[in-house]
């Protein structure tokens, strides 16, 4: 969304798997002018305690791993497959508040900026394609799972070209129906030819 809105002659369309879109803030009861940055060092204590006693010190591998990875309950995956996917997993949250889905987390001022202009700015009004299901993770963060499906409508009404798949496959979406993504996607691409 951002980059449609930036540099819109580079942007021919937008397909969105279960993606945040600006209203679901408003589920969320966030006011962006009311939010303050974090530094990665304020994150970093912040989350330290936790992160040491989780991953660093191994309590994650105590839960059940097809909760945290979605993926290893794809029926794509063979079991050597899955072993090293989880394998990967463990390590890269052992890397506690270095780790790529930590850091994603900190509100830095930029975050804060570039979501609040989405929030606050025009739709880009280019061809849209969300997929959206009704997993119960959305009820936990959008007070239930119909919030999260009208965010994603809400949004399509500022679209010309705009439409949405409700789909009953979990968050991960792709590791339990990719050939239907696929072949839904490459329909919705071969239109715009």
């Amino acid at each position: 969304m951002y980059w449609a809105l930036h540099y819109p002659d580079e942007v021919d369309a937008i397909i969105g798997l279960d993606m945040a879109v600006p209203g679901q803030y408003d589920y969320m009861g966030i006011d962006f002018d009311d939010e303050k940055p974090q530094s990665p060092s304020d994150f970093e204590k912040e989350n330290s305690s936790y992160c040491f006693w989780i991953y660093k010190m191994g309590l994650m591998r105590l839960m059940k791993a097809e909760d945290i990875f979605a993926s290893l309950k794809s029926e794509y995956l063979t079991e050597e497959e899955k072993e090293e996917y989880r394998a990967i997993g463990y390590t890269r949250y052992a890397l506690g508040t270095d780790s790529t889905i930590m850091r994603e987390q900190i509100k830095t001022e930029g975050l804060i900026r570039t979501l609040k202009e989405l929030h606050d700015g025009p739709v880009p009004d280019i061809p849209t394609y969300f997929f959206v299901t009704d997993d119960p993770m959305m009820e936990m963060q959008y007070g239930s799972t119909d919030n999260w499906r009208q965010a994603h409508r809400d949004y399509l009404k500022a679209v010309t070209d705009g439409k949405m798949k409700e789909l009953h496959a979990g968050h991960y979406l792709h590791t339990k129906i990719p050939e239907q993504l696929a072949a839904d996607m490459t329909a919705f691409i071969d239109s715009l030819e």
